[in-house]
């Protein structure tokens, strides 16, 4: 797996490298939360009232009837499964045994009522070969709850062979399956585990199912969660985690307790989902969606704020309502105008100025007070 890593490290890096050149080197399950009550916007000790120095208006005048358990959906537990199948393809059985699986799945926010897609990628080897036309099993943990029920199961891609769902390309070895009416899951959280049938290897995803205008808050990874924006390569490279930003996590976990739905939106190539998943935890950020670009390689630039725009009008079509979003860069600036998150205050970048009115902050403990006071919209 180590070379399996160091391997993808390097396709992700090569975008990085080029535009920073060579100076690249330093390089439990949550609680039940009770329902919402509405408060009037004046009831918000950020609010704006005409300074440009205030956290805004209260999304709980959405009027939402309920808040949802944001469980963190990591528990040990697993489905039973049965025995190994055989692979449909000899090819498919040397490369299951001779390389590391590398499979991971995309998770996704939906609203109620949306057609709900999951969503996976399965590949072996450090150059992570696609597994086509094999049988993938997928189970949920419906609520993150400890019970398992198979849905069904499907057949990885060839190259091209399905349409994109929720920006996901078909680059082979893709499972797409939309889960059944009589099956849809219902609102809340839950785990997904797609299991390939020839070795029983397997990956997990998230899937929120929320009220429409629900708020979320929307929050970059690399630079804006972690130490620097290239602190991963290097972490990857020495087998750890980058260091957090302090008091970041303090900040998401103060909205996410007040109702907030997190949902990390980065630029980093889809194979980092797991390691991102890790760092959330260990630096004790709220469990949340984890959004990546399909590709192997990741965006910068131009091409990660066009992703960014995508994928922020992505969940605006689902039904769902950004009421804050951070990052630090430009590009990041960018998406988030383009998406309109307003007011533009709640768009919050870390030592970055940003010409369309977002907060610039030098560290967490600016905006921390700010988030603390905000009303919660459950209670």
């Amino acid at each position: 797996m180590r070379t399996t890593a160091i391997a993808m490290l390097c396709l992700a890096a090569m975008p990085l490298l080029v535009a920073c050149g060579s100076d690249v080197s330093g390089a439990d399950e949550g609680t039940q939360e009770p329902g919402l009550t509405k408060k009037p916007a004046d009831s918000d000790p950020g609010s704006d009232n005409g300074s440009g120095t205030g956290a805004g208006t209260d999304p709980a005048a959405t009027g939402l009837a309920a808040c949802i358990s944001q469980a963190a959906c990591d528990g040990a537990g697993g489905p039973s499964l049965g025995d190994k199948r055989a692979f449909h393809k000899v090819l498919n059985n040397l490369l299951a045994a001779t390389g590391s699986p590398n499979h991971r799945g995309r998770d996704q926010m939906y609203t109620a009522g949306d057609p709900q897609w999951l969503i996976g990628k399965f590949t072996y080897t450090s150059v992570d070969s696609d597994l086509k036309g094999e049988d993938v099993d997928i189970y949920v943990e419906r609520g993150c709850g400890g019970t398992w029920e198979l849905l069904g199961t499907a057949t990885t891609t060839e190259d091209g062979a399905h349409a994109p769902v929720e920006n996901a390309e078909d680059t082979g070895g893709r499972v797409y399956f939309q889960i059944p009416k009589a099956k849809e899951l219902a609102v809340g959280r839950h785990r997904v585990r797609m299991v390939v049938g020839g070795d029983l290897t397997s990956t997990d995803m998230l899937i929120d199912v929320v009220p429409k205008d629900t708020p979320i808050v929307i929050s970059d990874v690399d630079g804006t969660l972690t130490s620097g924006e290239v602190a991963e390569y290097g972490a990857l490279l020495q087998g750890e985690l980058p260091a957090p930003q302090p008091k970041a996590a303090d900040t998401l976990t103060s909205l996410a307790s007040k109702g907030y739905r997190p949902v990390y939106l980065t630029a980093r190539p889809e194979w980092l989902t797991k390691r991102t998943r890790e760092f959330l935890k260990k630096g004790g950020f709220p469990p949340g969606i984890i959004v990546t670009t399909s590709g192997l390689t990741g965006a910068i630039g131009d091409s990660a704020a066009q992703f960014k725009i995508t994928e922020l009008t992505r969940i605006k079509n689902h039904g769902a309502m950004i009421a804050w979003a951070f990052g630090n860069q430009p590009t990041d600036g960018t998406a988030y105008e383009a998406a309109k998150i307003m007011p533009a205050d709640h768009r919050v970048l870390l030592q970055t100025d940003d010409t369309h009115g977002a907060r610039r902050i030098e560290n967490y403990g600016e905006v921390l007070p700010i988030v603390m006071a905000l009303p919660a919209i459950c209670k």
